[in-house]
């Protein structure tokens, strides 16, 4: 299971707590990545090359938007300590991803309808390419 910042119900294990709050076996193994970005791709990548590479023959990746829930004094305290070197090599290392998807979408012009759009699509396709009987909603 794929998270940014985990915290508060997302923060004990939440791969395995979301295998045991699905119903899943005790014996079903859980992990949890902490990307700070993109970790739901992270970890649906990870399902699949544990299919393709490792052999496994069932695996469960998925992704949880968490980080809007912790904006909060935690993450101010975060965000007041900066490493310098790393301030003059890439001044906007430390925008909070908020704000970062704010200052793409405002860069390229990207609407909110427009990214709703791209996120229902390409999970409709992945359905698709997935289960051959599924028809894309794009």
């Amino acid at each position: 299971m794929g998270t940014g910042m985990p915290a508060g119900t997302a923060g004990w294990n939440l791969g395995r707590m979301s295998a045991l709050a699905a119903g899943l076996p005790q014996t079903v193994s859980g992990q949890t990545l902490d990307r700070q970005c993109a970790s739901g791709l992270m970890a649906i990548a990870t399902a699949a090359k544990q299919i393709m590479v490792d052999g496994m023959q069932v695996t469960l990746g998925a992704g949880q938007e968490h980080i809007s829930l912790v904006q909060n004094r935690h993450m101010e305290w975060i965000g007041s300590q900066h490493d310098e070197s790393g301030l003059r090599n890439a001044p906007l290392a430390y925008m909070p991803m908020l704000q970062t998807a704010e200052l793409v979408a405002k860069r390229y012009g990207i609407s909110r309808e427009a990214t709703s759009w791209a996120s229902t699509t390409t999970g409709s396709m992945s359905t698709a390419v997935q289960l051959p009987s599924a028809t894309p909603t794009a």
